[in-house]
């Protein structure tokens, strides 16, 4: 067989075409683990599910005969179940996870039972509103609010963007909103562009789920702008709902904004005639643009032209600033204010320099100020670091009531390949457990896009671009990809790379400890999010990217996690840390990144620094001496803070 497939380096690629022949056998190896791994039911029919949907199975039913006595056994045990009885409600749990995920009966060669019927997203109202915990400002909010949802003519809906950073309480006001709207006898729906933000919003989905978003921008006139159907359940709950939160609206794209306006002006307004904007509907977004502006590809214009508040119905909503929770360190949050506007930098500069410290009133000194003597101050320093070992130890510090499985100690850089330099550094250093390193190799090839399948006609820089070989497959990093070689130890801190069941909340940026490896699957401890505290198993997986080999698809078959000890700017905006150490080999290269990162802490104290000397930034220096202050770039758009 070697002599008639040479270019095999391995058994399981002997006799290949395409790597087809490796794809099915570790389709039978994961089913077969799957079947005898040591984890509960539960997070085995979630682990089947995900096989099924991510690997395409050629045999389900085969592989469902398979496994199926080995997913029954809490409804065996626990609540006495015959087999046959449980074998059901089993497939129930299946079918709910499937639903999750938009799938419907047919879409796989798989025996269907009808899940029980998704509850009504109602939110507890036992308890007496809880406007009084509001201060000024979100009662304006919230007053607005209200008596726009109780117009009963709603003749002229509330478009209203509340602006604010995270972190200080829009969620809280969200939330007390929907709660007294449920009261009044009206539906709200929440929505939020990222995984994480949706954790902390009652029965939150992304916009993408929520509003049917595509996933590439549709061709106008050609393919519809949303993937809800006007019948459809997902149609009615957006028609129910009375009033309409979408938090990080900084994130959007215009024509994401296009896609949400258009359904509800398709659900609220089937007949051919005048169509309000966002279908009459109370539309309530939150956010704030000093924060990373969306990501926009060479194929795309402007990041102004491609941001939201180019919409032309941006311009209607309503702004009403709201800093709404007190910090708890008001001398730092200031600074933070001025780092967002860029005040902060070099005059006509992007040049920043981060100073030694901050002044602070001592409070020692409050207490003993001496009669005509001017008030005494104290410098708060920044704590800048020398080398990233150095800077391990300051973030994960032994001994000093941090705790570095809890998930909240991260370091955050700007790009991939910066944070996998961190996580090896700090596997090795930090690892408490000096357990054996499981080392999982992925199967990653490069695919066609379904367009050159159908033999439509490429450009000369394409067809170069798909001569490249699946050799290279496994160098192509990607935010969505998990690495191509995963390096894996009991209580590693891991990160989920995309979005895998929003309802679960097992979502980009989910956070969890390793607590157990076996061979093609991982069990982990979540640490954030609605599934904090509960074990899930994730095997490995089939996931694309189509950006990073652009026009080829990139294809890794691998589970779908990646160190987390460091993770990219971007990925954190939406979380706050305990603990942050920030490392910039080289400076940030876009609006708003050194006010995300910097931002992420809500102390200076929890803040530490490492920002090695380069061409553009570096310690600074007056006649030879340093001072203490490093000096890097801080890119803040001022035509984008303008139109906002």
């Amino acid at each position: 067989m070697l002599l008639r497939d040479p270019g095999a380096q391995s058994l399981k690629l002997v006799g290949a075409e395409n790597g087809v022949f490796a794809y099915i056998y570790r389709q039978r190896d994961v089913l077969n683990e799957l079947r005898t791994y040591n984890c509960s039911p539960s997070s085995r029919r979630f682990a089947f599910a995900l096989v099924i949907r991510y690997i395409q199975v050629e045999d389900v039913t085969g592989s469902w005969e398979l496994i199926k006595y080995s997913v029954i056994g809490d409804f065996v045990n626990k609540y006495s179940m015959e087999p046959d009885e449980a074998i059901d409600e089993a497939l129930k749990h299946i079918w709910s996870i499937f639903h999750g995920w938009g799938a419907k009966e047919g879409d796989y060669d798989f025996p269907y039972v009808q899940p029980d019927p998704e509850p009504i997203p109602l939110l507890d109202i036992s308890f007496p509103s809880r406007t009084e915990t509001l201060n000024e400002k979100q009662r304006m909010v919230y007053d607005a609010v209200m008596a726009a949802a109780m117009d009963c003519t709603n003749t002229h809906p509330l478009l209203l963007y509340v602006k604010g950073a995270g972190g200080t309480g829009k969620s809280h006001l969200f939330t007390v909103l929907g709660e007294d709207l449920q009261r009044a006898g009206l539906l709200s729906m929440y929505t939020a562009f990222s995984g994480v933000a949706t954790q902390v919003l009652p029965f939150g989905r992304t916009c993408h789920t929520g509003y049917g978003i595509p996933k590439t921008r549709p061709v106008l006139g050609k393919e519809p702008l949303s993937n809800i159907g006007l019948e459809s359940d997902r149609a009615a709950r957006i028609h129910a709902s009375h009033v309409h939160f979408i938090d990080e609206i900084s994130m959007l794209k215009e024509w994401h904004f296009q896609v949400i306006n258009q359904i509800l002006q398709d659900i609220m307004f089937t007949e051919n005639r005048s169509r309000p904007p966002f279908g009459n509907k109370v539309v309530v977004i939150g956010g704030d643009f000093r924060q990373t502006s969306p990501i926009v590809s060479k194929d795309e214009g402007s990041v102004i032209e491609e941001s939201v508040y180019a919409h032309q119905h941006f311009k209607l909503f309503k702004c009403l600033d709201e800093n709404m929770r007190a910090s708890e360190d008001p001398v730092y949050a200031e600074y933070l204010q001025t780092v967002a506007d860029g005040s902060a930098n070099e005059p006509g500069s992007r040049k920043i320099i981060i100073p030694k410290g901050l002044l602070q009133n001592s409070p020692k000194t409050l207490k003993k100020k001496r009669r005509g003597r001017p008030k005494l101050l104290r410098i708060r320093p920044f704590q800048h670091h020398n080398d990233l070992s150095d800077l391990v130890t300051a973030v994960f510090r032994r001994g000093g009531g941090t705790d570095m499985s809890s998930g909240e100690e991260a370091f955050l850089a700007p790009t991939n390949e910066n944070c996998d330099m961190v996580n090896v550094i700090c596997d090795i250093a930090l690892s408490r457990v000096q357990s054996d390193l499981k080392l999982f190799d992925s199967h990653s090839v490069f695919e066609n896009p379904q367009n050159i399948n159908e033999g439509i006609e490429t450009s000369e820089e394409d067809e170069f671009a798909l001569t490249i070989p699946d050799a290279l497959a496994a160098k192509v990093v990607g935010s969505s990809l998990p690495p191509h070689e995963l390096k894996l130890k009991k209580d590693a801190i891991v990160m989920v790379p995309r979005n895998l069941s929003l309802p679960m909340g097992i979502v980009i940026g989910t956070v969890a400890r390793v607590t157990n490896i076996g061979i093609n699957m991982v069990t982990m401890l979540v640490l954030t999010g609605k599934m904090k505290g509960e074990e899930v198993v994730l095997p490995r997986i089939r996931m694309e990217d189509d950006e990073v080999a652009k026009p080829k698809i990139a294809v890794r078959y691998q589970i779908p996690l990646r160190l987390a000890y460091a993770y990219t700017i971007h990925r954190a905006q939406s979380r706050t840390l305990k603990k942050v150490g920030l490392y910039l080999p080289k400076p940030v290269f876009a609006h708003g990144m050194l006010y995300v990162a910097l931002s992420r802490a809500r102390r200076l104290e929890d803040l530490h620094l490492l920002i090695e000397d380069g061409p553009f930034q570096g310690r600074v220096t007056r006649d030879g001496r340093s001072f203490g202050e490093v000096a890097t770039m801080n890119i803040v758009d001022a035509e984008v803070l303008e139109l906002v």
